[in-house]
């Protein structure tokens, strides 16, 4: 139980199993891809040659051309450092005849560190002669941080607000959540209330899908098992919901648009015999409705 810190245990959060919500798929691989080329010519098909970085549900994903193993590397280390290592998929290719300069790397790097927070989805990139960029902010504030980003390195972005939720977006956007923390639940140790850095990822995808919509409210719900006393754990689940939104609003999630809220050990998860299954009691969960 969480009331008993002497005995370790890393699982906590995991929501219930007998959940409707569609399965959502696991994290992409971060596997790098490094191909060489030495005969293609970079000024016969642009579009093939170009480099892009997108950005969609927390992941980070490369693909295209650059000139050197070097910027390779140079891309794939800021996307690493903009979201968590296990959110990037490298998928460059080098070529060593493209005319890519180091200069334009080096302003894409800055591009990437700027996206994962101010945008829903994004993609930043080289098309052969300028970079460019472009993508879905969340609100004013997070379009006009993305703008003066790209204003540093000289790029006019092609920006676009996030749509309104309807009821059935916000009922999908929930499905969704909910989904990915059932099969990959928030972790926090043993009566602790910090986030296990294992769930970094997640975390990060979880704030990828409430963006998606303007208009919702979005609640943050802990619960705890029936193990030790009821009073200390509706207080873990209350910090530990809390610590989940503070996450979630660092991300770029609107802070007016998100509550939390401990359920302590008042819902339990049962299997068909009516007995508590502790590990699913134990769970972080959201709660999605469209406000109009």
């Amino acid at each position: 139980g969480d009331t008993r810190p002497t005995v370790p245990d890393t699982s906590t959060t995991a929501a219930p199993s007998t959940s409707a919500a569609p399965t959502t798929t696991a994290g992409p691989s971060t596997s790098s891809t490094t191909t060489t080329t030495t005969g293609a010519s970079s000024t016969t098909s642009p579009a093939a040659a170009a480099t892009s970085i997108s950005l969609s549900g927390g992941r980070l994903t490369l693909s295209g051309t650059v000139a050197s193993e070097n910027q390779r590397a140079a891309l794939v280390d800021a996307a690493r450092a903009a979201v968590d290592p296990a959110n990037v998929t490298d998928r460059l290719v080098v070529d060593t005849t493209l005319d890519l300069d180091d200069a334009d790397i080096s302003g894409l790097t800055q591009l990437i560190a700027a996206m994962p927070v101010p945008l829903v989805f994004g993609e930043v990139g080289w098309d052969g002669a300028a970079l460019i960029a472009s993508g879905q902010y969340v609100d004013a504030a997070a379009r006009a941080e993305f703008e003066a980003a790209c204003e540093r390195v000289g790029v006019t972005p092609a920006l676009d607000a996030r749509p309104v939720a309807t009821p059935d977006d916000a009922d999908d956007v929930k499905a969704a959540v909910n989904a990915l923390v059932s099969a990959e639940p928030i972790l926090f140790g043993k009566g602790d209330i910090v986030i296990s850095p294992a769930s970094t990822p997640t975390v990060q995808r979880v704030a990828g899908i409430l963006k998606r919509f303007s208009g919702m409210a979005i609640e943050v719900q802990g619960h705890t098992d029936s193990e030790g006393d009821p009073g200390r754990n509706l207080t873990l689940s209350e910090q530990r919901a809390q610590a989940v939104a503070d996450a979630i609003v660092t991300l770029g999630v609107p802070g007016d648009e998100v509550t939390s809220k401990g359920f302590g050990e008042t819902d339990l998860i049962t299997d068909n015999n009516g007995v508590e299954i502790p590990e699913q009691s134990r769970r972080v969960v959201f709660g999605v409705t469209a406000n109009r």
